[in-house]
């Protein structure tokens, strides 16, 4: 089963129609599982290969251009202890490799240490190697691949002696990833502690940027592909700049920095190949003033640069959270030609972007591997043209309350459900128009069952243990029976599932469920779970991922009077695509809050509304006050009814109406009260709806009734009026109304709400 997850987003928001077929985002896992994509690249048939961790293992996966996954491999088992890729890049063969870095992965070592996965592009695993570092007791950290023609080097920072606590060391690596050799670079005398900026391929070698905190220096190296150093540029630590990056293309240098001085703008220095001088700077101006973040650079084929960063956006919710951009660099002409921004996955939290690559050779398609916080999920975006989109929806953003016409184009789906945010509202095909009249970012989703040709998956349903071998080790005050559990290995020999034990041996029924894809080859294992490890292993079973069940035997050599013996049964799952495709609407709602400061006194005129922009629309908001004033505030207000037009940049308006009363002393306070109602209500056209005052207020005050439509336009007035009743207009149309009531000489002010039906 295939299960993919696209959502279109709008490049320029809010620009209508601005909803392209080929984009996609993908969101990975769950929130208890904790993944994070540090890395993406392309292998030579189109296939994306993900890389990060994943619940605390290193992970690999392949994808095509719409996000939809092909292969997983997990580094459990292969890589001990807690493991994360940081890169990935192409051998010359077409092979996989993935560096990365572990804690605790070799047997009683705490060190950090660096590895490379070698796998094929289906994420076979070839090999895979450890690296110390320089001495007993010495870690290695912070892993970086280049390549050039078939020399690949590993490029990393290892703890030292004396006061140049960490250096740059470099290993050259053979195809079955042993050390060729192995250099050191000691980039000053004392430098302290060395960070590495950046480590790049060149035309002929390698460079990299390192940067000195203890020195207050940074220091740039060209290396030839054998290790030897062309030339190191030092040069002192630029005030206020944050560097993030190295990349190479035509015979230039680009390092990456974000400035927190001034505008607070991101820079990309070039640097001449032939002697590290400095040539130019392009400066990317967006947002500015605002504190950013990233800026990874990476070549494109169509000779741009590819410069991913995220910078704090307010989110649905006003609050500022972390977004990311893609900005194309052209380098001839030292200009951005243009950005894409990457829609967020939630409404709040960061969506950090850490790596991005080109599809094609005019830099129009390309992909974006990351994360989202707080949840922790990997996230994949694309821009291609290899799919169109499984539903259309009409239009991209409109006015609450809005009406969408949703368009199926999933063809042969067995079942259909459709989402808005999250609530199922359809299982139909085609699930008619769509009515939203809630403001604000809305994510409408459909997931449509499609059979496929092919062969079929298996899910394991039940399992149990006829017999044990009794080589079972248990402790003395412990209960000296067996807790069987199984692992499932995949063809390369990596665990993909390990049940729960039976802690209370017999019964033998394992609580087992796991699908199996047809077309492989697993390895059931028995094994014991003991109390001080090692756990004891019974035995294990190749089994087909088609497999109908059975009963299976095998003999373990430490008991062969007593075989391992299992029956297990399988159910056949229908060959499926999951096809899940989820859109982002805006319904644009203005809204505000506000401050009502009343007046003195009835006759004075010193009361005071001051409204501010809330979300649910697009802002800046145009404000119309039924007084004529266009400003987000008004003073100088005498006692009464006003109302308040906000118009948001798409043309999308609310009304509010607000009263100003009296300051009202506790003398004077039940004499201002007013107690009215409204009857009957709601009331017909034709029905005279009557309005009743009782109270002090109905004692002879002078009382003002006026009636506003929902748009604060005022419809009707009866001034003056003294006792205890009032009819009501006729013959308005069907609505809400808002019935005001006004004591004239306190002041106070009574609202009703008045249906029309």
């Amino acid at each position: 089963m295939k299960t993919l997850f696209l959502t279109c987003a709008l490049f320029v928001f809010p620009a209508a129609n601005a909803c392209l077929q080929e984009t996609y985002q993908k969101l990975f896992g769950n929130a208890s599982q904790n993944n994070r994509c540090q890395a993406i690249e392309k292998l030579p048939d189109s296939t994306l290969v993900l890389a990060g961790d994943w619940a605390d293992r290193g992970y690999l996966m392949t994808v095509d251009h719409s996000g939809a996954l092909l292969e997983f491999l997990s580094l459990e088992g292969l890589i001990a202890g807690t493991s994360s890729i940081s890169q990935v890049l192409t051998d010359a063969d077409g092979n996989l490799l993935a560096a990365g870095e572990c804690h605790h992965c070799l047997p009683g070592d705490t060190l950090r240490k660096v590895f490379v996965v070698r796998t094929s592009p289906d994420l076979q695993v070839l090999q895979s190697k450890i690296y110390d570092g320089l001495a007993p007791q010495k870690g290695i950290f912070d892993p970086r691949l280049a390549r050039v023609g078939d020399a690949v080097v590993l490029a990393a920072t290892a703890d030292n002696s004396g006061w140049n606590f960490e250096d740059l060391t470099l290993l050259r690596l053979k195809p079955n990833l042993d050390t060729l050799w192995r250099k050191i670079y000691h980039s000053c005398d004392n430098c302290g502690f060395e960070r590495i900026i950046g480590f790049t391929h060149t035309v002929d070698g390698f460079a990299a940027y390192l940067e000195h905190p203890f020195g207050d220096s940074l220091t740039m190296y060209r290396f030839t592909a054998g290790g030897d150093v062309v030339w190191k540029n030092r040069s002192p630590v630029m005030p206020d700049h944050r560097w993030y990056d190295l990349a190479y293309h035509n015979n230039t240098l680009y390092a990456s920095a974000f400035v927190s001085s001034g505008a607070k703008t991101w820079q990309v220095n070039s640097y001449g190949l032939s002697d590290g001088a400095y040539q130019s700077t392009v400066s990317i101006t967006d947002r500015p003033g605002v504190d950013k973040e990233g800026l990874k650079l990476r070549s494109a084929p169509d000779g741009k640069l590819l410069a991913l960063a995220h910078i704090p956006v307010p989110n649905a919710f006003g609050t500022p959270t972390k977004q990311s951009f893609l900005y194309r660099i052209d380098p001839a002409t030292k200009q951005v030609v243009g950005q894409v921004s990457i829609p967020p996955a939630y409404l709040s939290g960061d969506q950090l972007a850490t790596a991005a690559v080109a599809l094609n050779a005019e830099g129009s398609e390309f992909a974006v591997g990351g994360y989202v916080t707080p949840e922790l999920q990997s996230f994949f975006f694309s821009v291609n043209k290899f799919a169109a989109e499984p539903f259309k929806i009409t239009p991209d953003t409109a006015c609450a309350p809005a009406v969408f016409t949703l368009t199926n184009q999933v063809a042969g789906a067995t079942a259909y459900a459709w989402r808005l945010d999250s609530v199922l509202f359809s299982t139909a095909a085609d699930p008619g128009p769509l009515a939203i009249a809630t403001g604000g970012q809305h994510t409408i989703e459909l997931r449509a069952v499609v059979p496929v040709a092919g062969n079929s998956d298996f899910l394991i349903d039940y399992f149990s243990v006829n017999s044990l071998p009794e080589i079972w080790n248990e402790c003395a005050f412990c209960d000296n029976k067996p807790d069987p559990y199984i692992r499932i290995r995949d063809q390369t020999g990596q665990v993909v599932y390990v049940s729960q034990p039976i802690e209370d041996y017999p019964p033998t029924q394992l609580p087992v469920s796991y699908r199996l894809r047809g077309s492989k080859i697993y390895v059931l294992e028995v094994w014991d779970s003991d109390a001080f490890p090692p756990d004891d292993f019974f035995g294990a079973f190749d089994i087909p991922g088609n497999t109908p069940g059975g009963t299976m035997s095998v003999t373990n050599p430490e008991d062969p009077d007593t075989p391992l013996s299992i029956t297990f049964s399988t159910v056949q799952l229908p060959a499926i695509d999951t096809v899940v495709f989820a859109r982002v609407v805006w319904v644009s709602k203005p809204d505000v809050t506000s401050t009502v400061q009343n007046a003195s006194s009835a006759g004075a005129a010193d009361g005071s509304i001051t409204v501010a922009a809330a979300p649910g629309g697009i802002q800046p908001y145009a404000y119309a006050w039924n007084t004529g004033a266009q400003t987000p505030a008004l003073s100088h207000l005498a006692p009464g009814m006003y109302s308040l037009t906000v118009t948001d940049q798409l043309g999308c308006s609310s009304v509010f109406t607000f009263t100003v009363g009296v300051l009202v002393s506790t003398e004077t306070a039940a004499d201002a009260a007013i107690s009215a109602s409204i009857a009957p209500n709601p009331s017909g056209q034709d029905a005279r709806a009557v309005l009743r005052v009782a109270g002090s207020a109905a004692d002879g005050s002078a009382l003002d009734v006026r009636v506003f439509d929902a748009a604060g336009r005022e419809l009707w007035v009866q001034t003056a009026l003294s006792g205890a009743t009032c009819l009501l207009p006729q013959n308005l149309n069907p609505g809400a109304y808002l019935v005001a009531v006004q004591n004239r000489r306190s002041g106070a002010v009574k609202t009703l709400r008045w249906m029309v039906l």
